[in-house]
């Protein structure tokens, strides 16, 4: 299964640039009408990282966080510093014509710099139907959509008669990448207009346009027929009914509207509208904490933290520049905590939880015949010699791709493993 995804983060940049459009009037989902986003303002400063599913950079996507919106890099990078966000829950959104967009929910630590990470899915339309027929959409993954006869609008809501071109995408709940490329974060709003943790069993993606690119749906009063198929580590505790929820991207939260069923192995549930639904069942959440160091007290910076329940795998998140990382995760349940290197191997696991009400493990301290370790130093500057100061070093060790930030032109990359011998280092300076 996968729980929330545990986040830390926090910003600050350039000045916003280019506005980003939006297709068709927002969908606000009814549980919603009844829930306040809380506000806890700080400030701080966020790294993303956009990239797409092969792991290299998306170039000119836009990030939108609150009224300010910046283009990624060459690099795949967006710097927002001295930003004011809420450490109640922070949203941005990914947009990039060829994929789906993509967006972010995390927990911001004030005064602290944090990384976050989109994944953004390619968007291919190609498959189609009659919208006077309907039509079955066959998704990659055994997903499907079934639409019936007369049930497309176009965006103002009138009927459309026509053919309709459908991207769609299923994302695999047992894949440690659909915490990357899912939008938000595994937090949801339930029917009674509470905060909850997902567990989730399934996702789909799709959205309609007619011939000449213009954006469909479906038509008020009819619905589309979603099946998922669930994963066989899944099956046992798979539960005969489960809540299904659309995702509402204002707030970056999901949202409960309805329900499937278990049928074959597939859970099958009806709904509205388009374009991301999740099959998830909801638990009571509480607040986590937990930083990581070494034995001589120094932070363990950009490492993968993953909190594992007795019956799944759950969500991660990245430590930031204070080697801390937080989220929302499921109460009453015991865990497997484990540290992960940047090539994803395990390098430390310790029991934690279950926990009861908010939790702040304080310092995590890995040992460090743990963290075999070797450190690039350096300095970035430019033609006339001067530091770089709001600069990206990057370095290429086979096919892992290494980042680190400055702002004063010093820059100290650590390895965990230490990497091979050959490597290469383009350098960056940004403005």
């Amino acid at each position: 299964m996968l729980f929330a995804t545990l986040l830390v983060a926090v910003f600050a940049c350039r000045k916003d640039v280019d506005e980003v459009t939006t297709e068709e009037t927002n969908y606000v989902p009814p549980i919603l009408e009844k829930w306040e986003q809380p506000v806890a303002p700080v400030t701080g400063t966020l790294i993303v990282f956009v990239g797409n599913e092969a792991g290299g950079p998306v170039p000119n996507a836009k990030v939108k966080l609150g009224n300010l919106t910046l283009s990624t890099d060459q690099y795949g990078h967006a710097f927002f510093r001295d930003a004011n966000m809420n450490a109640e829950g922070t949203f941005i959104k990914v947009e990039n014509s060829a994929y789906f967009t993509g967006s972010r929910r995390f927990f911001p630590v004030d005064g602290a710099e944090t990384r976050v990470k989109v994944e953004l899915i390619a968007k291919q339309f190609d498959q189609s139907f009659a919208s006077q027929l309907g039509g079955v959409v066959e998704v990659p993954g055994g997903a499907s959509i079934t639409f019936p006869e007369n049930s497309i609008r176009k965006a103002n809501g009138s009927p459309y008669n026509g053919m309709v071109k459908v991207a769609a995408r299923w994302l695999d709940p047992t894949n440690p990448r659909t915490l990357d490329r899912m939008p938000g974060n595994l937090q949801g709003i339930n029917s009674v207009g509470e905060e909850v943790v997902l567990a989730t069993y399934g996702m789909v993606v799709a959205e309609l346009q007619d011939e000449d690119g213009n954006p469909l749906n479906i038509l008020e009063g009819k619905t589309a027929s979603i099946r998922m198929p669930v994963p066989a580590s899944q099956l046992a505790n798979a539960p005969g009914e489960i809540p299904l929820w659309s995702y509402y991207e204002e707030y970056g939260v999901w949202a409960e509207e309805g329900k499937a069923t278990l049928q074959n192995g597939v859970y099958v549930g009806e709904v509205s509208h388009f374009s991301f639904w999740n099959c998830d069942y909801p638990y009571p959440l509480v607040n986590f904490t937990a930083t990581f160091v070494d034995e001589n007290g120094d932070p363990l910076v950009n490492y993968w933290v993953t909190l594992t329940p007795s019956n799944g795998w759950a969500g991660s998140g990245i430590t930031d520049n204070n080697g801390t990382t937080s989220g929302k995760v499921p109460k009453d349940e015991a865990f497997t905590l484990e540290v992960l290197d940047q090539c994803g191997d395990v390098l430390y696991t310790l029991s934690v939880g279950p926990f009861t009400d908010d939790a702040d493990l304080g310092n995590v301290v890995v040992p460090n015949s743990m963290l075999n370790s070797t450190t690039l130093s350096g300095q970035l500057v430019d033609c006339n010699a001067q530091p770089v100061l709001n600069g990206i070093a990057i370095i290429q060790s086979g096919n892992q791709t290494f980042y680190e930030y400055t702002t004063t032109g010093s820059f100290d990359m650590t390895f965990r493993p230490a990497p091979p011998a050959a490597m290469t280092l383009p350098l960056s300076g940004l403005t």
